[in-house]
């Protein structure tokens, strides 16, 4: 008869160890991987404002008039909203074609981002700028690049 082997408790506790050395590195990046994905939704979320502010300032040639609920842009969307416009999205206003975005929860802690979206209208071509605290350099790699 052969004897039965198995894995002695030492063997046993490194691969428990290794496994938790492992974790220790992945779960804080994959979450920051939900949380940019998630403001990415947010951003991309809301194209059909920025297209709206875009036509309403190739038609005035400026944007001082292009508000919420007028010119072809959806009204406003309230605070509190959870994402039950847009996903992803919390609450949204435009005023003179400068769109602000505030994202439901996309971290563990639940906070909300926040983005403005500044259009400029030079020689026929539309540059958003984007600045707030949803950007990378705002929450440390877990937001978006709004550098250009």
């Amino acid at each position: 008869m052969k004897k039965q082997q198995g894995f002695t408790l030492i063997e046993l506790m490194i691969v428990v160890a290794i496994i938790g050395i492992i974790s220790a590195f992945a779960i804080p990046a994959y979450s920051d991987y939900t949380q940019k994905t998630r403001l990415a939704g947010t951003v991309a979320g809301i194209t059909s404002y920025k297209t709206a502010v875009a036509l309403c300032g190739q038609e005035n040639g400026a944007f001082t008039t292009c508000n919420h609920n007028t010119n072809g842009i959806p009204d406003t969307i309230a605070a509190n909203n959870a994402g039950a416009t847009i996903n992803y999205v919390d609450a949204l206003t435009v005023a003179s074609g400068a769109i602000n975005v505030t994202s439901t929860g996309v971290n563990s802690s639940n906070a909300k981002m926040v983005l403005t979206f500044t259009p400029t209208l030079s020689d026929g071509a539309i540059r958003w700028g984007i600045t707030g605290t949803g950007c990378a350099s705002a929450t440390n790699t877990r937001g978006i690049n709004c550098n250009n």
